[in-house]
């Protein structure tokens, strides 16, 4: 993975006039030939300005990928990627062709470009059949399945929809790891990891563009084999809080 760089770094005057020149050339870049399948991968990316921050990965093919992220600019050009999960040293990059913004942050489109025979294999061996292993999954049964519903049902009193899954910082111990948060209530999350976490365990979990952890404890936690890897479904019930 190549270092990003150049935080802060005021960009050069033919980086400026690049910028001009980019929304033409936007057209051709999502020409997009070959369906994306959607799914959420916590990453961290970079722009060529020094912009870096966490985001997640909505959906993806072996030539574009959309990522959502709380802030980036609307006309940037380039985007590397890396993976939180399954090998943080494979990286990613290319051509962005649109930023739109969306209740969650900002929707970014892109191309990818330059990619290492390594970043190739690991697209089409691991990423994006996990991918359509987690679609089908999702499409047979309902997550709310594998939880009693003296559990969680109990506890979702609202009817709200289902929110877009956004990342999750959560600690346990000396474990520390991007989570992807399935679903929310007043009383807990579901979380999916790469790895379990034992019941019963005091954990914090950080939401994505907040501050403050949350104190938790797990509640439950299922494998989920979705070939060619396994993942990990966990319900964490909050902390009550007490009143100063």
């Amino acid at each position: 993975m190549k270092s990003y760089g150049r935080v802060g770094a005021t960009p050069s005057a033919k980086a400026q006039m690049a910028k001009m020149l980019r929304s033409a050339h936007r057209a051709d870049v999502d020409r997009r030939d070959v369906p994306r399948v959607p799914l959420a991968v916590p990453i961290r990316y970079a722009t060529e300005e020094g912009h870096v921050g966490i985001g997640v990965l909505v959906d993806i093919s072996e030539r574009g990928v959309g990522l959502l992220v709380p802030d980036i600019e609307f006309d940037v050009d380039r985007v590397w990627i890396q993976f939180l999960w399954f090998d943080d040293r494979v990286g990613l990059q290319g051509r962005v062709a649109y930023v739109h913004e969306t209740a969650e942050g900002r929707h970014v489109g892109m191309r990818l470009e330059h990619l290492h025979p390594d970043s190739v294999h690991f697209l089409s061996n691991l990423v994006i059949p996990y991918a359509r292993s987690k679609l089908i999954h999702d499409r047979k049964s309902s997550w709310r399945l594998f939880n009693p519903r003296a559990l969680w049902g109990t506890y979702r009193q609202d009817r709200r929809p289902q929110p877009r899954p956004l990342p999750a910082h959560v600690e346990c111990g000396s474990i520390k790891i991007w989570a992807i948060t399935e679903d929310t209530s007043d009383r807990g999350a579901v979380l999916l990891l790469p790895q379990t976490l034992p019941v019963g365990a005091g954990v914090t979990i950080t939401p994505w563009g907040e501050q403050d952890p949350r104190p938790c404890q797990v509640a439950k936690a299922d494998a989920l084999e979705l070939h060619p890897i396994v993942v990990h479904r966990i319900v964490v019930l909050y902390e009550p809080t007490t009143a100063p």
